[in-house]
């Protein structure tokens, strides 16, 4: 179990970007979305999304998709990246 996550700042930018460009019914999808991620990472993040090189994974939580690194010896995962796919949400056009 992962105790805690981490957004970098390239990551979080990215996320407020996302959100000052999005309606208000977007909004409330991303901040589902988010905790949904959330839990997923501290739950289990070897088995969220796809590993990449290293302790690299990506995952998509729609419209989200997240690019993170899992450091098991920091009980740390670490959030690198955010995008917003344009209607990819349940819901969205």
């Amino acid at each position: 179990m992962i105790s805690r996550i981490v957004w970098l700042e390239e990551a979080e930018l990215g996320f407020a970007r996302i959100w000052q460009a999005v309606d208000p019914a977007t909004r409330e999808i991303l901040t589902r979305q988010v905790y949904s991620l959330r839990d997923a990472l501290r739950e289990d993040p070897e088995n969220v999304g796809e590993s990449r090189d290293g302790n690299r994974r990506i995952a998509s939580f729609r419209p989200l998709g997240v690019s993170f690194e899992v450091d098991w010896d920091r009980s740390t995962v670490w959030i690198q990246s955010v995008h917003y796919a344009a209607g990819t949400a349940e819901g969205e056009p």
